[in-house]
């Protein structure tokens, strides 16, 4: 299990902490080789524009008040991390190829 919440992963082997001069990129591939985890299992959210090379990275979604640089690069929009997070869990989102 992987939780990212206020610029911190955690994962069973490793927590990672970021502030705005890391790369939320490198440090979600970080905790999936440790975890391994494969490229295409990894959904990520944002709203900024500091969360668009997360999105273009990985599965990318926008929560529906995000920028609308972030929601023309997602794969979806919705109204709520929560009902992401369901949709995750039914496998009813899109996938990037």
């Amino acid at each position: 299990m992987i939780l990212h919440t206020q610029n911190i992963i955690i994962s069973h082997k490793v927590e990672h902490n970021f502030n705005k001069r890391n790369d939320k990129v490198k440090a979600i591939q970080t905790v999936a080789t440790l975890e391994h985890i494969a490229h295409d299992e990894i959904y990520t959210v944002g709203d900024g524009y500091n969360d668009l090379k997360m999105i273009e990275a990985f599965n990318g979604f926008a929560i529906r008040n995000a920028k609308d640089a972030v929601k023309y690069e997602s794969l979806g929009i919705y109204e709520t991390v929560s009902d992401l997070i369901k949709e995750i869990e039914t496998e009813n989102v899109s996938k990037r190829l």
